[in-house]
């Protein structure tokens, strides 16, 4: 599901690309789920490269929960590390009133 549907936001984010690498994919762990990550470098048609992290994890009732995120590939912006630590730190939250 993360490779299938990485193609699909990498426009969304950058604009038509002129080439893509893939960097990483991997099982990754999110909220206490096991789903799948991948990571590409991406150089857009015009504008600034970057990287993107989509990871795919399963929900409720079969499906797939999507959380994509970038950063560009300049140097005053956040280094590629962050989208990882980001994803680690998502938690499961508790309902509200203790229900």
């Amino acid at each position: 599901m993360a490779r299938a549907t990485i193609a699909d936001y990498a426009p969304q984010l950058y604009g038509d690309l002129a080439s893509h690498q893939e960097l990483a994919s991997a099982p990754i762990t999110a909220a206490g789920l096991t789903g799948y990550a991948v990571r590409w470098h991406v150089v857009p048609s015009t504008g600034t490269q970057g990287y993107i992290l989509l990871v795919a994890l399963p929900s409720a009732g079969g499906g797939f929960s999507i959380l994509v995120g970038s950063v560009d590939d300049d140097p005053s912006a956040p280094q590629p590390a962050v989208l990882e630590q980001i994803v680690a730190g998502i938690r499961v939250a508790a309902p509200a009133n203790g229900v």
